[in-house]
């Protein structure tokens, strides 16, 4: 087990930025959504610490469900999969999965009394966190409505975290159908802001049409006639109208606008992302994502929209 007094490991970790680029975790957050622990944890979570990665195993699941983990090791796994020095341990440590089967067993358990403590795993660069936490909240139902709005309206959060918290709301939406209108309101309430970034109305637009809210159409159209939403997420106003099953009419100047930007945002992604599209296109996934230190912000951006916009199949650990 790592020592978590040695932190001389903890230069590589995505630590973010003071806050002025919320293409990149914010530090303070991060800060706060790591906890400092003894590092102890009893059996049958003390397995987890040596299962090593999620890919070398033929069945995670399986292999989780055989240590009977139950509702009162949910403040432990919380604990686990918010640990500092686990979060922090250099990759190719064993005990560095550990937050994720953390999280994937939370998968199975009703966390819906600990919500508050797992909103914070937004705020990690953890792509694992990031595609399985909205499941785990969406299980929580109506006790996660409130602590996912305050997260997605707090301007102050990076964008990826706002955007997978709109997906837990979508998860809401989907686990929970007395729920549905609720989580709408709260997407389409946030989407009307006109403070947002066109990035973040895309994957709210994604939201609601996952949760085929056609009752948010008049907010949606008027982000559309802003020119206020990334049509590369979630497709262009006549496409929207088509995916929920409206009318579209083709002399909409609308139609015909957003049509244009549509084309033109897939040929640019088609020049910047031509390889990376292609292999989406032969194989059905995007390939592991990997840190590039070397490319320009802007390329790194783009790149982790596109795949982002896509939930992957294949996931890679990424702190």
């Amino acid at each position: 087990m790592t020592d978590i007094d040695d932190l001389s490991h903890l230069n590589d970790y995505s630590w973010g930025g003071d806050g002025s680029d919320l293409n990149q975790p914010v530090r303070a957050h991060v800060e706060a959504a790591l906890l400092t622990t003894d590092g102890s944890y009893s059996p049958p979570l003390d397995r987890l610490l040596t299962l090593g990665s999620v890919h070398d195993l033929p069945d995670p699941e399986a292999a989780l469900g055989a240590l009977g983990l139950a509702e009162a090791h949910i403040p432990d796994l919380i604990r686990m999969a918010r640990d500092r020095a686990l979060n922090t341990v250099e990759d190719d440590v064993p005990e560095g999965w550990a937050p994720i089967y953390a999280l994937l067993a939370l998968k199975h358990l009703d966390v819906s009394q600990h919500v508050a403590d797992l909103v914070p795993l937004f705020d990690l660069d953890s792509e694992w966190f990031g595609e399985e936490l909205p499941t785990v909240l969406g299980r929580a139902g109506a006790p996660a409505l409130g602590p996912l709005r305050q997260y997605l309206y707090d301007a102050s959060r990076w964008h990826y975290g706002r955007w997978n918290a709109a997906s837990a709301l979508a998860e809401i939406g989907k686990q929970h159908p007395e729920l549905r209108d609720q989580a709408i309101a709260i997407l389409a309430e946030t989407m009307a802001n006109q403070a947002n970034d066109p990035e973040t109305n895309g994957f709210l637009l994604s939201s609601l049409l996952a949760l085929h809210a056609t009752e948010a159409l008049p907010v949606i159209r008027a982000v559309f006639e802003r020119d206020a939403v990334d049509v590369s997420i979630a497709g262009s106003w006549g496409e929207v109208l088509e995916a929920l099953g409206q009318p579209v009419d083709r002399d909409d100047p609308l139609i015909q606008r957003s049509k244009a930007q549509r084309q033109q945002q897939r040929a640019a992604n088609h020049s910047q992302f031509g390889t990376f599209g292609n292999q989406r296109a032969q194989t059905g996934s995007f390939p592991k994502a990997t840190a590039n230190k070397a490319a320009k912000p802007s390329k790194r951006k783009s790149k982790r929209k596109i795949a982002s916009a896509s939930r992957k199949a294949n996931k890679k650990k990424r702190r």
